[in-house]
């Protein structure tokens, strides 16, 4: 709860390599705010494709470029948020995403109603490469605790991605700030249940910023690190369901579906790329799920291959035939959705 009634100060944080004409969006939409009593910093990743050029032309007091002194990962590059001097609030966005003009004075209202709360978040829609609008995000109740948080996410009725969400500075400092994730996403729920933990969200039912999805993305994703930073992910909530009875029984009841689930979506990842030492065969992938199944769960009645969508990718991962098929019907239906 904060010590006193002045309005909050926000500090932006915008980790950047390469961000094209999407940066220039996103900055502006920052920018444009009408909450005005916030600071906008950007970590620059050794961009090569004129992002810092245009950045040295931003003409604001409040933007400061903070760039890195070697090439990092996406995943380094978010870790030196850690290391940055901030302002009372953060929040991070992506470089592509947007937010709404009145996103902060949404944010500065939402904590001056729920002082309490550790984790600030508000509806959202998800959008194209183009911009152009796709869906509105899934509805979220008011306020989530910890284990109601994670039960959405098994039970897929909750859309979580990395930006729009605010906490306190000094909240995320005290659990540690981000960990180490071979994939982002991942490293972003661990923080989100760590802070939670500390109290609970606070949601605003307002649509506040765009998320923009891209079609290619599937395809980009590595299916071996992917998979490494979720059965991390998974160990990281069964360590902490040993000390909540709540969150042992969210993991017993519905870990079984969402690792079924994840299991078909990592299998499929693997058929639409190319065949190397990153892509395991769907038959690898079935073997490590059923080992991390018995690893976070007491329920014995595990057998993952019941799954009809997973005896499908098994089926299609089979032959070069079905993988071929599969990898052309991919790229037609990523062909017919840029052109509507």
């Amino acid at each position: 709860m904060r010590a006193n009634n002045s309005p909050p100060k926000f500090s932006i944080i915008l980790p950047v390599r390469n961000g094209g004409e999407h940066i220039k969006l996103c900055v502006a939409s920052i920018l444009e705010q009408t909450y005005r009593n916030f600071e906008l910093l950007i970590l620059e990743n050794y961009s090569s494709d004129g992002t810092v050029d245009w950045l040295k032309t931003i003409n604001d007091l409040r933007v400061k470029i903070i760039s890195a002194e070697e090439p990092l990962s996406l995943e380094d590059n978010w870790l030196r948020i850690s290391s940055i001097k901030t302002n009372e609030f953060i929040t991070i966005i992506g470089h592509d995403d947007v937010l709404d003009p009145h996103y902060l004075e949404v944010m500065s209202g939402l904590i001056k109603k729920q002082p309490a709360a550790t984790l600030y978040q508000t509806h959202f829609r998800y959008i194209n490469d183009n911009g152009g609008f796709l869906r509105h995000c899934l509805p979220m109740c008011q306020t989530q605790q910890m284990y109601e948080f994670i039960a959405k996410q098994f039970l897929r009725t909750l859309d979580s991605m990395g930006t729009g969400y605010m906490m306190r500075r000094k909240d995320f400092d005290v659990v540690g700030g981000f960990s180490q994730y071979p994939n982002l996403i991942f490293g972003d729920y661990d923080l989100w249940v760590k802070l939670i933990s500390l109290g609970h969200i606070a949601i605003d039912p307002a649509e506040c910023f765009s998320y923009r999805e891209h079609a290619s993305a599937s395809a980009k994703i590595n299916v071996s690190n992917y998979q490494i930073a979720l059965f991390k992910y998974l160990n990281f909530l069964n360590n902490k369901a040993k000390t909540n009875f709540l969150l042992r029984d969210v993991i017993d009841r519905y870990g079984k579906d969402y690792l079924d689930y994840m299991c078909g979506n990592l299998i499929f990842r693997g058929i639409s790329v190319k065949r190397s030492m990153e892509s395991k065969a769907a038959s690898e992938i079935v073997s490590d799920f059923d080992i991390c199944f018995y690893e976070i769960s007491e329920d014995l009645e595990r057998n993952v291959k019941v799954s009809q969508r997973i005896k499908m990718g098994l089926l299609i991962d089979k032959w070069i035939i079905g993988r071929l098929t599969y990898v052309l019907v991919l790229k037609l239906k990523c062909l017919i959705k840029s052109l509507l």
